[in-house]
This record gives structure tokens, C-alpha cells and sequence, in this order.
């Protein structure tokens, strides 16, 4: 039994782990790839986009302690001023320096982690979710926590409770376009 189960390993997913772990909770992250780092680190999205507004660091926290560490390790350059005007700042990355990085945060934070495994199915009882069944390279497993975190991308947990849910915009249910970026090496 966890304190807290993260379902996905992307950059909210991570950050929500480490502080959990930090607070002294028993926290087990679930991850569909072998990394962390969500779209950032698998889709070639970034640089991220902003830390400010305007002239103020509204960003900090363990999120700007990432940033910190890839800018100690030469994996980012920081917060650089948006030349387009599009935000206030930008902040490019090393995508396998993230994926370095937070996982080494997550050794620090003493966060347990499960790889190439997704959530098949959820237990719950009142509108509370006692446990959840994950399909991953060894076959099923059932993870019991006092506390689940969603931060799938896609209301994984909701959908699987059978909660309503919401995709894309409330008048037409369109979605934001993907982003099409790629690496050529």
C-alpha cells in the first residue's frame, strides 16, 4: 500500500511525485514509456514556455529546480526572453538531459518507479479509488494507495471509473492540433 500513486511521468506527474516523496510519502510513479518526461521528453515538444510574467518568475518550486540542475549540467541555457513575442520567456532543453535528470530526482526523492506499464482498470467504492490493476511487462499488477494522481494526459482514472469526462472544447468537443515537430540526427 502507497500514500500516493502517480499515473504518468510526465512533467506534472514527475514534479507531483518528488514533492510527495519530499513530504514523506510512499509514492510509486506508473509510466507507459521506459522514461520519464511525458511530451516534452518522447514528442520533441519544447522549448517550455513561460516561467514569467512579464518580468516576474512566477514558475518556481521543484519545476524551476529541474531547470536549475539541467542549466548546472549544461542540458539548458535557462530562461531566455522570447524574441517572437509570443511569451515571455522560453526555456529549451536537452531532452535526454530531462530524462537524466528527473530520473534522478526521483532516485533523490526515494519515488518508486514502474515503467512500460499502463492502467487496465480501477477499484473503487463511494467515489474513492482503493486500487488500480496495471498491465505492464511482467503481466498484471494491482497497486493500492490512499491517494491517486491522475496525471495521464487523458483522464485515464476517470475514464476507467466511468466518470464523466470532457474532451476538447465545450461547443464543438475539438481538440487542440498536435504538435508536428521532429529530430533528424
Amino acid at each position: 500500500m502507497y500514500d500516493v500513486a502517480v499515473i504518468g511521468g510526465g512533467i506534472s506527474g514527475c514534479m507531483a511525485a518528488i514533492a510527495a516523496a519530499r513530504c514523506g510519502a510512499s509514492v510509486i510513479l506508473i509510466e507507459k514509456y521506459g522514461f520519464l518526461g511525458g511530451t516534452l521528453t518522447a514528442c520533441g515538444t519544447g522549448p517550455m514556455m513561460t516561467f514569467h510574467a512579464g518580468d516576474v518568475q512566477v514558475v518556481r518550486g521543484v519545476t524551476n529546480e529541474l531547470i536549475e540542475r539541467l542549466m548546472n549540467k549544461g542540458f539548458s541555457p535557462g530562461h531566455i526572453f522570447d524574441t517572437t513575442g509570443y511569451t515571455y520567456t522560453v526555456t529549451p532543453f536537452s531532452a535526454e538531459g530531462m530524462k537524466l535528470e528527473l530520473e534522478d530526482m526521483m532516485a533523490e526523492a526515494g519515488v518508486e518507479l514502474l515503467y512500460h506499464s499502463v492502467v487496465c482498470d480501477v477499484e473503487y467504492e463511494n467515489a474513492v479509488i482503493n486500487s488500480v490493476e496495471v498491465y505492464g511487462k511482467n503481466g498484471k499488477r494491482c497497486i493500492e494507495s490512499r491517494m491517486f494522481v491522475d496525471a495521464s494526459g487523458d483522464c485515464d482514472l476517470a475514464f476507467l471509473a466511468g466518470l464523466e469526462t470532457n474532451k476538447g472544447r465545450e461547443a464543438d468537443g475539438k481538440c487542440q492540433p498536435m504538435t508536428m515537430n521532429f529530430k533528424v540526427i
